[in-house]
C-alpha cells in the first residue's frame, strides 16, 4: 500500500510457546519496524488462522480469510472485507461464512456480502463483481463444472449471482484470476508473458502469454 506507506502481512508469532499465534498486521515500508517492533500494528486477531490479505486496486478496501480449529479452509472459512482508514486501520468490516455443503447457501452468502458492499460504496461505487473460485470454470459463460472442496457441480454460478445482486458477474478459476490480477495490477505490469503459481490447500497456476490469459 504505497499510498499509506504500509505492507499488509500475516505474522506467525512463536514467542509464546505452543501453537503459533496468527495475526494480520500492517508494517511500515520505511523499515522502522526492524528496529522497533511496536511499529507493527495488529489489524486482525482472535482466530486460529488468517490468510491472503489482499488490497483492492483503489486502495480503499482490504480482504482476508480466517478459520478456526478443527475446521479446514474449504469447509469452515470466513471471507472478510474491510474499509481502510487513512492510516491503514480497518474501520468497517463485512464477513460471510462459507457454507460448503450447499450450493444455494454459498450463492446466497456471496450475494449478501456483495449487496452489503455495494450499499456501503454508494450507487456509483461498484460496476461489476468478480468471483474467483477453486474449480473447473468456463469463464466465458460464468459456469462452474466442478469444485473439489465445495458443493458445486455443473452450476451456472455467474447468472445466479447476477440475478440476486443486479450487477454483471465474471467467474474465473482462482489461479487464473490471481495471474490476471498480477499482470494488470501487480508484479507482471511490465511484462507480456508470465506464470503465477498458487500454493495453498493445493498447487495451481495461471499463465499470461503475449498479454492474454490462457484458459
Amino acid at each position: 500500500d504505497t499510498g499509506r506507506g504500509l505492507v499488509y502481512a500475516v505474522r506467525e508469532d512463536h514467542r509464546g510457546g505452543g501453537e503459533a499465534v496468527n495475526t494480520l498486521v500492517a508494517i511500515p515500508l520505511d523499515g522502522s519496524a526492524a528496529r522497533d517492533d511496536s511499529r507493527v500494528r495488529t489489524l486482525v486477531s482472535g482466530t486460529d488462522f488468517v490468510v491472503a490479505p489482499t488490497l483492492s486496486p483503489d486502495g480503499e478496501h482490504l480482504a482476508w480469510i480466517t478459520w478456526d480449529h478443527p475446521g479446514m479452509p474449504w469447509d469452515n472459512a470466513s471471507l472478510h472485507v474491510g474499509d481502510l482508514g487513512p492510516d491503514g486501520t480497518i474501520i468497517e468490516r463485512a464477513r460471510v461464512r462459507t457454507p460448503a455443503a450447499s450450493t444455494d447457501d454459498i450463492v446466497a452468502a456471496i450475494a449478501e456480502l456483495v449487496t452489503g458492499l455495494v450499499q456501503a460504496a454508494g450507487p456509483d461505487g461498484v460496476r461489476g463483481v468478480g468471483v474467483a473460485c477453486a474449480a473447473f470454470v468456463d469463464g466465458a459463460r460464468g459456469h462452474v463444472w466442478f469444485a473439489p472442496n465445495l458443493a458445486w457441480r455443473d452450476v451456472d454460478l455467474g447468472h445466479r449471482i447476477e440475478a440476486l445482486v443486479g450487477l454483471p458477474v465474471v467467474v474465473e478459476n482462482d489461479a487464473n484470476a490471481a495471474a490476471w490480477g498480477e499482470y494488470v495490477f501487480g508484479a507482471g505490469r511490465d511484462v507480456d508473458d508470465m506464470v503465477v503459481f498458487t500454493i495453498g490447500t493445493r498447487v495451481g497456476g495461471g499463465c499470461i502469454s503475449d498479454g492474454r490469459l490462457l484458459t
